[in-house]
């Protein structure tokens, strides 16, 4: 499918005109957000950013621009684009905009949809948001949703949003926001307060104050032969890391459980679907959500499984409601979910910290939760003696966090090589080239690569001298690519799931201990030593050494997992 593009200039000239523009802000801040340039070229640059942000600028200084509450929700829902467009432009952020502003320009309130996470600004948000929860429901769900944080400045006004949460507990969305929603739902994971899921609470309670739902009893049902499970996922298809990670696991349950998949229709295809006994598809197109949770009750299942949560409006939405007496989670967006009617959570021995879940956990064997295939690559990384320190970071640009940045000043600043970075981040459009901006900005010699075919990323892996992993959320995947190329690596023990996995790795593969970091200053001092050449080979051969296909994606024979979601049916039904 062709991506959409952003019209910039229908935009410039209904602004210039004194047309009416905000359908055309919203289509481009939409297209934007999707990944699309400006212009039937898709053009990106400082030249189409400029003119964006001072049209953008144009507009919200018009007198007779008021957006109605409404309006203000649907711009609401795109402000991540339009602050990543501002933190790409020449200004880095859109605080700019209050120099023009006077005692007579009216209609204040519609700046704050131009404020930034990342101002420098003393706007008292506390005080706004204490006193208008409803009215502000989008401002505050979009700034919490921000995935582009790089200072002192953002990195401390988020961790205190994710704290204001609940003066929303009273709150409804609207359907215009139900998407801001999920971007706050998944992001504050990327904050590192001890208390960061908290916030998922109240998104819960938003989502039952809004949407009319009928639950079902929690209490035990008679014990059947074959219960019905229902798996809802967020995303089920063959290429997906969420299939590669638990299709195995999942097969397992159909030899006791009437098992039935649920997914919207263009997150999963033919062959993922064949696991299940039964198929129900969501239509994409049209999300209802209280239409959803009524087929799930028509379904009645016994057990609902959610693989994952965090990632998908319509699973956060139903993980808020009691549709089955029993509910389970396993981690596969890894971290708690707060919701009330999540009874048990599944996980691993060794990436489970005892005080950060809501849910009941029960924990598996290490290393049961195997990938479905090993991907086998030729490309290995080759040692090099340089004066020149090629670190690879592998991690999506919202888990770059302020924290991990610091560290990489504090290594370019001790370094006796030259540092040279290459972010593969995953991310497109004006995502792509903000974070080119930032991180050229922040550290020296850096190379943002754009989204690879697999063979080639791992090429681009392997050319580089170490891989570092991102804190306080971590990769998994990544740590998995870095073993099979034989890069060494440094990562960081946290105390979250998502901090903990690449750690688990290295244990579960024999690697050494020297390899993790319990703090920031012990992982700058881990990435200083690997500049020593003779001690970065022999890291090197240790990593090659690992027999991945063998340690990591062998099936499990024990069935741990049938196992446990069998003990957790027959604890939770009624017996003879």
């Amino acid at each position: 499918m062709a991506q959409a593009h952003a019209p910039l200039n229908e935009f410039e000239r209904a602004v210039y005109t004194g047309e009416p523009a905000l359908p055309l802000l919203l289509q481009c801040l939409k297209a934007l957000r999707e990944g699309g340039g400006f212009g039937p070229n898709h053009e990106m640059g400082p030249t189409p950013v400029t003119r964006m942000v001072s049209a953008v600028v144009a507009f919200f200084m018009r007198p007779t621009f008021v957006p109605t509450q409404e309006e203000f929700h649907q711009i609401c829902n795109e402000r991540n684009a339009l602050d990543t467009l501002f933190q790409a432009s020449v200004h880095g952020n859109s605080d700019f905009v209050t120099g023009l502003i006077t005692e007579t320009t009216e209609n204040l309130n519609k700046f704050l949809l131009l404020h930034s996470i990342n101002s420098r600004l003393p706007l008292d948000l506390d005080l706004i948001f204490k006193a208008h929860p409803q009215e502000m429901i989008g401002l505050w769900l979009s700034l919490v949703g921000h995935g582009q944080v790089f200072n002192e400045v953002g990195d401390t006004r988020r961790e205190k949003l994710i704290a204001m949460a609940p003066y929303f507990e009273g709150v409804t969305v609207p359907p215009a926001l139900l998407n801001t929603l999920t971007s706050a739902y998944m992001h504050c994971s990327y904050g590192h307060g001890k208390d960061k899921h908290a916030i998922k609470r109240v998104l819960h309670k938003i989502i039952r104050n809004t949407v009319p739902v009928e639950e079902c009893s929690a209490e035990k049902r008679p014990r059947k032969d074959k219960p019905t499970m229902l798996v809802c996922h967020e995303w089920w298809h063959r290429r997906h890391a969420m299939y590669r990670s638990y299709a195995r696991s999942i097969e397992q349950l159909r030899k006791k459980f009437h098992l039935i998949g649920m997914a919207i229709g263009g997150l999963a295809d033919d062959e993922s679907r064949l696991l299940f006994d039964q198929w129900v598809e969501i239509q994409g197109d049209a999300i209802v959500l209280s239409e959803i949770a009524k087929k799930i009750r028509e379904i009645n299942p016994d057990v609902i499984y959610y693989p994952s949560i965090g990632m998908s409006v319509w699973v956060i939405a139903m993980a808020s409601f009691r549709l089955a007496p029993i509910q389970v989670i396993s981690y596969g967006h890894p971290a708690t979910t707060h919701s009330p009617v999540i009874d048990y959570g599944i996980i691993e021995a060794d990436t489970f910290v005892a005080d950060r879940f809501s849910e009941k956990v029960l924990t598996l064997p290490p290393n049961v939760v195997r990938p479905t295939e090993f991907q086998r690559i030729d490309t290995r990384h080759v040692p090099r003696k340089s004066d020149t320190l090629k670190i690879a970071v592998t991690a999506m640009q919202v888990k770059v966090s302020w924290p991990f940045v610091k560290a990489m000043q504090e290594v370019c600043r001790r370094a006796t090589k030259k540092i040279e970075f290459h972010f593969c981040s995953a991310v497109h459009g004006i995502g792509l080239y903000s974070f080119c901006n930032e991180m050229t900005r922040l550290l020296p010699n850096v190379t943002v690569q754009e989204v690879q075919q697999y063979p080639d990323y791992m090429a681009t892996l392997a050319g580089c001298d170490l891989a570092l992993f991102s804190f306080p959320f971590g990769g998994t995947n990544s740590m998995i690519d870095a073993m099979t190329v034989g890069v060494p690596m440094v990562t960081m023990l946290g105390q979250e799931p998502h901090s903990q996995s690449d750690t688990a790795l290295v244990r579960r593969a024999g690697l050494p201990e020297s390899l993790v970091a319990k703090t920031e200053a012990e992982y700058v001092d881990a990435v200083l030593k690997m500049q020593g050449d003779d001690y970065r080979a022999l890291v090197s051969e240790l990593v090659k050494g690992v027999n991945v296909e063998q340690k990591f994606f062998r099936p499990d024979d024990s069935e741990a997992f049938l196992q446990t979601f069998t003990k957790i049916y027959e604890e939770n039904s009624q017996g003879e």
